[in-house]
């Protein structure tokens, strides 16, 4: 419809307040995330702008004025073939599930994932990749999540 419910109105008035606050956390989180990932071994690339390596980190730059570079992180596995990329991804996905849950939509203020070549296997049929969508929670405890499944990985 048109207008939205008292309810939902009343939610997004509190929400609003902290928007600010909790997307600048997530923009925190995603660099520092994506520069871990950009040093682990088992991972073939990363990709997000706010890396100095990202092919349009300049244009993100000035876009974005020093507000962030977004929440959204797209890793590949490295493997020797599909199967052993297929498996290092689905190993992860496993191993953080109880922290990080696979969800098929993203967006939403905690850590969640999405394996893309489930999503969209024609456009980007590379088995090993995932969409993580970082979220706000303590970033010691989201790397540490992280790092112990690469770990095992």
């Amino acid at each position: 419809g048109h207008m939205i419910s008292p309810d939902d109105a009343y939610r997004l008035q509190t929400q609003i307040q902290s928007f600010e606050l909790r997307f600048s956390c997530q923009c925190s989180n995603a660099l520092k995330l994506a520069e871990y990932l950009n040093k682990v071994p088992v991972i073939k690339k990363v990709w997000f702008p706010g890396l100095k390596s990202h092919s349009t980190h300049n244009i993100a730059e000035k876009l974005f004025s020093g507000k962030g570079f977004g929440a959204m992180i797209t890793f590949d596995f490295d493997g020797k073939d599909e199967t052993e990329k297929r498996g290092r991804r689905d190993k992860f996905i496993k191993l953080v599930s109880e922290k990080i849950k696979l969800i098929p939509t993203l967006g939403d203020p905690h850590t969640i994932l999405m394996p893309v070549e489930a999503v969209w296997p024609t456009k980007y049929p590379e088995p090993g990749m995932i969409r993580l969508s970082v979220g706000f929670e303590e970033y010691v405890e989201l790397e540490s999540t992280v790092s112990k499944a690469m770990d095992k990985v």
